[in-house]
């Protein structure tokens, strides 16, 4: 996980390490490439704010869940990516959506929830660097994003893509 230059940062999505990595990235560049034509993907999923660190000192607020670190990594593998989920309408969400866009990700079908906000993940590392996670979610936006009224357009937009992705969370 790195510091983006706002508020938020993101997490770097890396499966099974370099090698793994690197073969992702050329079987995506084949799907993505001129090859196929334009691959369009869409990602449906629940994005957080997260904060790493051991015992009780953080790196600070950065961002991630499953299907936001898949689609980055996917966009930057040069494909097209949509990602759908909700974040609030406060300050740090605003931050959140700009940094998604500075990867390239299309959030046009990110929702705005009213009332409610991202969820808030934690990461301890121990000295042994095994990970446990603490997880203040029940009442995020994404939670709640099938109920919002702008939904419908954003499945419209997922139903005309080449390939949907999601967790199962979402649902």
């Amino acid at each position: 996980t790195r510091s983006a230059p706002a508020s938020a940062a993101h997490s770097s999505f890396h499966p099974g390490g370099h090698s793994a990595r690197a073969r992702t990235s050329v079987v995506l560049r084949v799907l993505c490439g001129k090859r196929y034509g334009s691959m369009k993907i869409a990602i449906i999923g629940e994005a957080m704010f997260e904060f790493r660190g051991q015992g009780a000192a953080s790196t600070g607020l950065q961002y991630g869940g499953d299907t936001l670190n898949t689609a980055i990594h996917i966009a930057r593998s040069g494909c097209d990516v949509g990602y759908v989920t909700a974040v609030g309408k406060d300050k740090l969400s605003d931050a959140l959506i700009d940094a998604w866009d500075s990867e390239g990700l299309d959030t046009s079908h990110v929702l705005r929830h009213p009332d409610r906000y991202p969820g808030i993940y934690a990461i301890h590392v121990d000295p042994a660097g095994e990970r446990s996670f603490l997880y203040w979610r029940d009442q995020s936006a994404a939670r709640a994003m099938f109920d919002l009224p702008d939904m419908a357009a954003a499945c419209s937009a997922v139903a005309t893509a080449d390939l949907l992705y999601f967790s199962h969370i979402s649902l």
